[in-house]
């Protein structure tokens, strides 16, 4: 049986095409997954940059009441 190589060409590009199309949702989830946890990251960077600069002020110690005298 004699096949023509552009119809064989053909049908791998399709079913090649047609994984891609089933794969896609799969891809744009996992994308938005690694999106929001590097958003998340950035904020807890940011977060900790902020405590850093703040640090005396946010010391538990040092907002602590004084003992009471007698």
């Amino acid at each position: 049986m004699k096949t023509d190589f552009f119809a064989t060409l053909r049908e791998l590009r399709t079913a090649r095409h047609r994984r891609s199309i089933m794969r896609a949702p799969q891809i744009i989830e996992r994308d938005a997954e690694r999106r929001q946890a590097r958003h998340a990251r950035s904020i807890d960077r940011r977060l900790d940059d902020a405590l850093a600069d703040t640090f005396p002020a946010s010391d538990p110690i040092a907002l602590s009441p004084r003992p009471i005298q007698q």
